[in-house]
């Protein structure tokens, strides 16, 4: 595959009446970026969050903690709305948010739990033989 134009953290793209910010979000993916219009309030999500605050799938280079700091990030902007890609716009994108948020919060502990849990089943297995 060929680049053409490689985006990164920082980047500004120039569509005439409209200044697009590219921010780096990642936790779907480590690649994952978003686009932020500030003048409009508007973000180009991609696959970081969808409308109703439902976040991606965790995919192979991605990770949960990457995920939470990138909607604790988003969380931040003024956001009058925003485009996902996939699905409908957000017209409530403090509320989706603030549940991507909360979401992601929950999966985190959830992570946790999960290895707290197979670290006590390993430390038992070792114990016990």
């Amino acid at each position: 595959m060929r680049v053409d134009f490689w985006l990164e953290e920082g980047n500004h793209i120039d569509l005439g009446n409209y200044q697009l910010q590219v921010l780096h979000t990642p936790g779907h993916t480590s690649g994952c970026v978003c686009l932020y219009e500030p003048s409009q309030r508007l973000l180009f999500s991609g696959d970081t969050v969808f409308s109703g605050g439902t976040l991606s799938e965790i995919g192979p280079s991605g990770n949960i903690s990457d995920y939470m700091n990138s909607i604790q990030r988003l969380n931040t902007l003024n956001i009058e709305k925003f485009y996902p890609g996939h699905g409908r716009i957000s017209k409530a994108p403090v509320e989706d948010m603030h549940n991507a948020l909360k979401y992601a919060l929950s999966l985190f502990e959830d992570s946790k739990l999960l290895f707290q849990a197979m670290a006590s089943k390993k430390e038992m297995e070792q114990k016990s033989s």
